[in-house]
């Protein structure tokens, strides 16, 4: 969902993250039963769950940040990433794993993505985002 969230936010406005969520699902073509699977607490839906960790992780990189409570906006650095090979390589419906990659991934098959004949490009960015998860370890 990192990808698809920073292009809701490529306009450079702020948003609200129930509008974040609302688009998410508009453009992943989340079904209604989706949205409102629950995750095993009940506090919140799986999709509201993974948005919200979504957020959390772009914001601790940098690629978003909070402008008022609730109300996020794409930095220079999530600008420059939407423009980057990584991102142009999933096109425009693509998800990124982090905490509750297996729901991410059981949804993406569920609706056909990623698409036929791109396993190629996968493993590519796979690769890159190896490399860049090494480079950011070895600097700290």
């Amino acid at each position: 969902m990192f990808l698809p969230f920073l292009r809701c936010l490529a306009d450079g406005q702020a948003k609200h993250t129930s509008v974040l969520q609302a688009a998410i699902e508009e453009s992943l073509n989340i079904s209604e039963e989706d949205r409102q699977e629950m995750i095993p607490s009940g506090q919140s839906s799986k999709v509201a769950n993974r948005v919200g960790w979504t957020r959390t992780h772009l914001n601790k990189a940098g690629l978003v940040e909070q402008v008022t409570r609730g109300h996020y906006r794409i930095t220079p650095e999530g600008m420059a990433l939407l423009g980057s090979p990584l991102a142009q390589a999933f096109g425009s419906s693509a998800t990124a794993c982090g905490p509750g990659c297996d729901f991410d991934l059981r949804f993406l098959r569920k609706y056909k993505y990623p698409p036929e004949g791109c396993e190629q490009a996968i493993a590519l960015v796979l690769k890159q985002a190896e490399a860049l998860a090494d480079d950011w370890s070895a600097g700290e």
